[in-house]
């Protein structure tokens, strides 16, 4: 009685994969992160210092109840500016909205605004508007300074101005409070953008960076396949599946995503009568997995240069 080959074992994905693979997922989680630090716009800061400009001509140089409606309102069009303004940011550059610089930078933010809220309801009820625009000045400015270390430089520079403006504002005559708010609501918000352009690495805006980025390799399951793919000269569907540890329909669609931009082939053949298909990274992939690598490094400088000031 003949003894019945057996099938051939699976072939054992080589380590540097997996290696290679976590490298690559850790890098694009850094990313993710990382490019959180340019959803600040630098055009709604400069928006909101115009409207600041025109809220200090409209309110007039008297603090008193008119006045503070007038800021009350200014403020709130600024929140809305603001938010409105990430928002677009982070949907154009594909950057998730809640990523932890984002998530800190709003937090540091919140307090002093919120004991802004409760100063000026209670000075506003005792009469002391005088008293109004050195503590928003000083409030604003420890929101920024606390905001700026989860952001870019000159979040920082403009928290320190706000705040120094807002010391100075305490020990001035009151009656130059109302001066001191169009100056730096309205001057430093436009003054400062201008010359401090929020600019990624190598003189490119930091979003156009982002917004660069291959949305097909943007994807765990695709650029996975294709770092690992880059590590080896082929490798066939069982080994990709067992080194992603996904499913055989979740891989097809991915790989047929990944075939239909050029960036793999795959080879259908025979072993000992059993279908086999190996995947091969093209010329194409191979330069578009270069490109968003290019791509993400530079972010991450960006980060590291933020985080070393």
């Amino acid at each position: 009685m003949g003894l019945t080959p057996s099938a051939p074992a699976e072939r054992t994905p080589p380590a540097l994969h997996e290696r290679a693979l976590a490298d690559l997922r850790f890098i694009r989680q850094t990313m993710e992160g990382a490019a959180a630090f340019t959803t600040f716009s630098g055009a709604a800061l400069v928006t909101i210092g115009l409207s600041a400009l025109a809220a200090g001509a409209l309110a007039g140089s008297t603090t008193g109840p008119a006045w503070l409606h007038v800021w009350i309102a200014e403020a709130g069009l600024a929140l809305v500016v603001g938010v409105l303004s990430t928002l677009w940011k982070a949907r154009a550059a594909r950057l998730p909205m809640l990523a932890g610089p984002v998530r800190k930078f709003a937090l540091a933010l919140a307090a002093p605004l919120l004991v802004g809220v409760v100063l000026t309801t209670t000075l506003a009820r005792a009469g002391f508007h005088a008293v109004l625009p050195a503590a928003w000045l000083m409030l604003y400015g420890t929101g920024l300074l606390a905001g700026g270390a989860f952001s870019i430089r000159l979040v920082p520079v403009m928290g320190a101005c706000f705040l120094g403006l807002g010391v100075a504002t305490a020990l001035a005559p009151p009656a130059l409070g109302p001066a001191a708010m169009v100056a730096g609501f309205g001057g430093l918000h436009v003054a400062l953008p201008a010359a401090t352009p929020l600019r990624g690495v190598r003189g490119e805006p930091a979003t156009d960076v982002a917004r660069e980025l291959d949305a097909l390799l943007h994807h765990r399951m695709r650029l996975g396949m294709v770092s690992a793919l880059a590590a080896a000269e082929s490798l066939g569907f069982n080994d990709l599946k067992t080194l992603l540890q996904t499913s055989d329909g979740n891989l097809s669609v991915h790989a047929r995503k990944l075939e239909d931009a050029g960036y793999v082939t795959c080879t259908k053949t025979f072993e000992n009568r059993r279908p086999r298909t190996d995947y091969r990274l093209t010329a194409r992939g191979r330069q578009a997995l270069g490109r968003y690598l290019g791509h993400m490094e530079a972010i991450i400088r960006a980060a590291k240069d933020t985080l070393g000031r």
